[in-house]
């Protein structure tokens, strides 16, 4: 009611600006924006060496329950040894 008298007029607009603002603030707190990804930027080469072994990266798409896509990368070796040959992938312990 005080800022009604002080500014006859103008209380609305500034109310609807200060409320704009601060609905600003709560979304870069609560909600901040997502990043961006680029695949061949941000994840590299497909090859690369881990603990001596050459690892191939192969990526996917999966799709959840919900019907989201995960963007998903599988690292495996290059050549399996004979010993792991059965198994689906390796563990880099």
């Amino acid at each position: 009611e005080g800022l009604r008298r002080r500014y006859p007029g103008r209380c609305p607009a500034m109310f609807s600006t200060v409320m704009e603002v601060w609905q600003g603030l709560v979304e870069l707190v609560i909600r901040p924006p997502r990043h961006e990804y680029d695949i061949a930027r941000d994840l590299g080469n497909k090859k690369m060496m881990v603990r001596g072994t050459l690892a191939i990266r192969e990526d996917m798409d999966l799709m959840n329950k919900r019907g989201y896509v995960l963007k998903c990368s599988h690292f495996q070796p290059a050549e399996l040894p004979p010993e792991v040959a059965g198994e689906d992938s390796l563990d880099f312990k």
